[in-house]
């Protein structure tokens, strides 16, 4: 259908200037800031003697490398302990 608007914000670069723009990757990472400032005054609350539960967010998976010119919400987000 042309001259028709997408549903979703795209990430293609050479449209932002056009279109609504939303990146995904900078979303996740606001979100892995948060998980890594809470995981010390978790650990810090939870301590019991020399037993102290640890985090880190060991990957993020989600998009769609190939085609990035649409956004995709993240499919997985792992917290691991540590």
């Amino acid at each position: 259908m042309a001259g028709s608007r997408p549903r979703r914000p795209y990430t293609y670069a050479g449209s932002r200037h056009r279109m609504p723009y939303r990146n995904s990757i900078a979303h996740a990472a606001v979100v892995i800031d948060a998980l890594e400032r809470w995981f010390p005054e978790y650990a810090a609350r939870h301590t019991d003697g020399l037993v102290a539960p640890q985090g880190i967010v060991s990957s993020v998976e989600g998009g769609r490398p190939r085609t990035s010119a649409s956004p995709v919400r993240a499919r997985a987000l792992t917290a691991a302990p540590a």
